[in-house]
């Protein structure tokens, strides 16, 4: 690691038993990291931020239709 790097955080554990948008965080985070994806790097992929990804994963923000379909579109393609 380099100096100024920033120090990756231990992943916030999610019940998705709890709602529809818990469910659908931890969909999208099991999704992200069994492809090796940073939240960065997936965020480039469906044109937002990764910190909109990692707050979508965490039920700390709602996740419009919009990035919804890119991200449904993303998991469903086979490439």
């Amino acid at each position: 690691m380099t100096k100024g790097e920033a120090v990756p955080q231990k992943p916030k554990p999610l019940d998705d038993s709890t709602s529809l948008r818990a469910w659908f965080g931890g969909e999208l985070r099991n999704w992200r990291v069994t492809r090796g994806l940073s939240s960065a790097a997936l965020g480039r992929l469906v044109h937002v931020s990764g910190g909109k990804v990692e707050r979508i994963e965490k039920q700390e923000r709602p996740c419009d239709a919009a990035p919804a379909a890119r991200f449904d579109h993303r998991r469903s393609d086979r490439r």
